[in-house]
C-alpha cells in the first residue's frame, strides 16, 4: 500500500473510532443498567460485545502507534498520551474483572457507568486528535 493510500485509509480508520466510541459509550451504560437490575446473564452479553470492540480499538491505537513511530519523527503522530490512556483502560478492565470474579454486580456497574464509560467517551476526542495531523497533510 502506498504512503498516501495508507494514510487516508488509517484515517478513516481513526474517524470511524472516533464516531464509534460514543456509541459504544451507551453499551456500556446499557451493561450497566443491566447489572442494576439483576439481568446479570444480558449485562455479561452486552459486556462480552463492549470487550471485543474495545480489543479492536485499543489495536487501532497500538497500529497507529508502530505506524506513526514509524515514520519519522517530523511526520509522528502525537501519540504521547497512548500509553497512559492503555494503562489507565487497563487497570479498569482490571478492576471490572475483579468486581466480575466477586459476583458484585452493583461495583460492576458503577465500574462501567462511572469509569469505562467516560474512558471511552474520551477516546472520541483521542481518537479525532490523532487523526487532524493527517487530515492536514491530506489538505497539504
Amino acid at each position: 500500500m502506498e504512503g498516501q493510500e495508507l494514510r487516508d485509509t488509517i484515517v478513516r480508520a481513526l474517524t470511524g473510532a472516533a464516531e464509534a466510541c460514543p456509541v459504544l459509550s451507551n453499551f456500556v451504560c446499557q451493561a450497566a443498567d443491566r447489572f442494576r437490575t439483576g439481568e446479570i446473564r444480558e449485562g455479561n452479553e452486552l459486556l462480552a460485545l463492549i470487550l471485543g470492540d474495545l480489543s479492536v480499538l485499543a489495536g487501532l491505537l497500538s497500529d497507529v502507534r508502530q505506524w506513526s513511530e514509524g515514520c519519522g519523527p517530523e511526520k509522528a503522530l502525537p501519540t504521547d498520551s497512548l500509553e497512559e490512556e492503555s494503562r489507565q483502560m487497563l487497570e479498569r478492565l482490571r478492576m471490572l474483572q475483579e468486581a466480575q470474579e466477586r459476583d458484585d454486580w452493583i461495583l460492576l456497574a458503577d465500574i462501567l457507568e462511572y469509569e469505562l464509560s467516560e474512558k471511552v467517551t474520551n477516546w472520541s476526542g483521542l481518537f479525532r486528535d490523532l487523526s487532524i495531523p493527517l487530515l492536514s497533510a491530506q489538505a497539504g
